[in-house]
């Protein structure tokens, strides 16, 4: 047995004993061998050998068995009972993320779109916001990523390393407003970099260089990265970029009333490039408040050049326990 223990297979089971004392032996073995398929023959030798090394095979095993392996009768039941009989879950990669408290007043905008912004629209964001905020939230589709679409693309257009350095130019240009923080979480058209990887390069997917992080040294920048499909909260708001919800989703009326429908909470997304506020007030008298903004692209692009009722626009959040949203409209290079 002490000859056993000695092997790299042992040892992986023994530090998998010590971190999860309590799994199933079965399921144990089923993920171990997922991830070392080499050390065993098969997944079945693999239990065999957990067994063994747990106790549970014979009374000599018992007597050499180490402690941080053991289980009480009472958890051995449960594990035969439903333990070894369900799959292992998958890790959640989605979280939840919060707005620094060291902000009093938050610049929002969103749906920027580089290279195919608009110019006049967000050096009048810029103007109006400077000296008016000391946090900057980009709320998705910074960058548009036109070149990684699924959709039919004009080959002609701006190659993707030249959006690259635009968009970095727009950042630099957020970083002039001096905010205490700036916070940049990824929408659809960011996660055009990750689906692409995924479909036409998986195997650079997990290298650690091919990400906005790395292209746009947001480190060094200063700019935190949130990624696409994580919320953030502050006190009873909810922030999306509003892809989240899915392409089936339908905004109703306007894109807010839209967001109550489907969160009956209160939120504040972007992504329909709508100004829109919707307020509904709950049976004992809560009040909900949903937001859209508007963008700051081109309004008129060639794939939806009419009837798409969009319109600038970018909002504040003044944070706190009496929190609220002001969500404004640029018309004619005007805010109002």
């Amino acid at each position: 047995m002490a000859k056993q223990r000695q092997t790299i297979a042992a040892q992986v089971i023994d530090d998998a004993l010590v971190a999860k004392p309590k799994v199933a032996s079965r399921t144990l073995a089923r993920s171990l061998f997922k991830v070392h398929p080499t050390l065993w023959t098969t997944e079945n030798a693999c239990c065999c050998a957990v067994r063994r090394l747990r106790g549970a095979q014979g009374n000599k095993a018992r007597r050499e068995v180490k402690p941080t392996a053991t289980r009480t009768a009472e958890e051995s039941n449960a594990c035969h009972r439903w333990g070894a009989l369900l799959p292992d879950a998958e890790p959640v990669e989605f979280q939840w993320h919060t707005l620094p408290e060291e902000v009093d007043r938050w610049l929002i905008v969103a749906d920027i779109h580089v290279p195919y912004h608009d110019h006049k629209a967000l050096s009048t964001c810029l103007a109006h916001a400077d000296g008016n905020c000391d946090g900057v939230l980009i709320n998705g589709d910074g960058a548009d990523a036109y070149q990684l679409s699924h959709f039919m693309r004009d080959p002609r257009k701006r190659k993707f390393s030249e959006e690259i350095k635009s968009w970095c130019k727009v950042l630099d240009a957020f970083k002039e407003l001096k905010p205490k923080r700036l916070i940049w979480k990824a929408g659809n058209h960011e996660f055009r970099l990750e689906r692409y990887l995924m479909q036409k390069a998986p195997e650079l997917f997990d290298v650690d260089v091919f990400n906005w992080p790395t292209f746009c040294q947001l480190k060094e920048r200063g700019v935190e990265w949130i990624p696409a499909c994580d919320p953030i909260k502050h006190h009873e708001l909810t922030i999306i970029h509003g892809h989240e919800w899915g392409n089936r989703f339908s905004s109703p009326v306007n894109p807010a009333r839209g967001a109550f429908l489907k969160a009956h909470d209160c939120t504040l997304e972007a992504h329909g490039h709508r100004t829109s506020h919707h307020v509904e007030h709950t049976l004992r008298g809560r009040s909900i408040s949903c937001w859209s903004i508007g963008c700051m692209c081109d309004l008129n692009p060639g794939y939806r050049p009419l009837g798409n009722k969009w319109n600038h626009g970018f909002a504040y959040l003044n944070t706190g326990s009496s929190w609220n949203v002001e969500n404004m409209r640029i018309v004619n290079g005007e805010v109002v």
